[in-house]
């Protein structure tokens, strides 16, 4: 992901990349996206959540996927968070 200005971010993968404006962010928390080429409505973010009781800590990733896109979409993001998590040492 690189900054480019007025809250414009470029995110590359394997094949391509597309930029996203930043919409949303609250307290270091709750981080949302909305594609630069999407005027529907949609969005994508990314939420940390810590349970009271037992301290756990999950990452939530919101997004939406055209018809037919919703597995590749979640194969995209489960693959993008195992790299996040052999980057963190958490594997």
């Amino acid at each position: 992901m690189k900054y480019v200005k007025d809250k414009l971010y470029t995110f590359a993968w394997e094949g391509g990349h597309s930029n996203a404006r930043l919409v949303a962010i609250r307290d270091l928390h709750l981080i949302r996206f909305e594609w630069e080429e999407d005027t529907d409505g949609s969005y994508f973010q990314f939420e940390i959540k810590e349970d009271d009781i037992t301290l756990d800590v999950a990452l939530i990733i919101t997004d939406f996927a055209a018809k037919g896109e919703k597995d590749t979409n979640i194969r995209l993001w489960e693959s993008q968070v195992q790299k996040l998590r052999m980057l963190l040492g958490s594997l």
